[in-house]
């Protein structure tokens, strides 16, 4: 009953953007509550690039990345460059699906890989709520990495912040064992097709991912395209390496960014990069 009365007795502060007489967990715990009774459930189209799909919006990171439009952008450079000829895509960390169903609803096949449960189960949602492409979406809830095995990963069961292989937030109370594997194992075992156009969000694992799948990166088959979310030096300090590491090894493998196209957001960096020309 306490932190019932409690609770209520913020909902003004958290309304108006939570002042500091609040404590933190109280903050954190009245946001996603605010959140949660503002859209749950509730279906929004979203058009980026010319192409529209369907989405349901559950949980507050839902509506950060569909309402709020924070990865427009992004999403948008990215789609550009689905066309007639690169239109193989794969979709590391794929979340609610934002980036895969938009990609297929351009006439790409699309593998799209999270180990997150609450990711997983929003994604085929989604996919049912866009039937024309869901057949072009093939959904592996598996993590990438570096090497195959079973890894821990912290999870959200609210939705408020992504999951992560390290503990990098508060609200990620809860874990799971979880299967991972490589890219370059998932292509050399048939599980995936060579990809024309890759994306990789996966909130700080970015060298590990990269490192698991040098393969694919240095052969004549490499992706033309490779779009990636690089988090925050705290993030990435937890895996034991740095922005510029992560930069250095796409560079040691060909690849540079395209000018013009950073997005700098806070303290992460969204990058474009393509086979650099000889």
């Amino acid at each position: 009953m306490e932190t019932y009365q409690k609770l209520q007795a913020g909902i003004h502060h958290a309304r108006i953007g939570v002042t500091s007489r609040v404590p933190e967990r109280l903050k954190y715990e009245l946001r996603r509550r605010l959140a949660h009774g503002e859209t749950s459930g509730r279906q929004t189209n979203v058009t980026i690039d010319g192409t529209t799909g369907t989405f349901l919006i559950r949980n507050p990171s839902d509506k950060r990345r569909l309402v709020r439009d924070v990865e427009r952008e992004f999403a948008g450079q990215l789609l550009a460059c689905i066309d007639p000829s690169k239109k193989r895509f794969l979709d590391i960390g794929s979340a609610q699906g934002l980036y895969s169903i938009l990609a297929a609803q351009k006439g790409a096949q699309v593998d799209a890989v999270d180990p997150d449960p609450v990711s997983y189960r929003s994604i085929r949602d989604n996919l049912t709520l866009n039937p024309d492409v869901a057949h072009s979406v093939h959904v592996l809830p598996i993590a990438l990495g570096a090497s195959r095995g079973r890894v821990k990963l912290h999870i959200d069961s609210h939705g408020s912040d992504a999951p992560s292989f390290a503990q990098t937030s508060e609200a990620l109370t809860e874990t799971r064992r979880v299967r991972m594997r490589t890219v370059d194992g998932l292509i050399a075992r048939h599980k995936i097709a060579s990809p024309t156009v890759v994306k990789i969000d996966v909130e700080g694992a970015e060298g590990l991912v990269l490192r698991g799948m040098t393969t694919l990166l240095q052969s004549k088959d490499r992706p033309r395209h490779l779009f990636l979310e690089l988090h925050s030096p705290e993030f990435l300090e937890e895996f034991g390496t740095n922005q510029e590491e992560v930069l250095r090894q796409i560079h040691d493998m060909g690849y540079v960014a395209v000018e013009g196209d950073l997005i700098s957001r806070d303290s992460e960096k969204q990058y474009h990069f393509v086979p650099a020309t000889k």
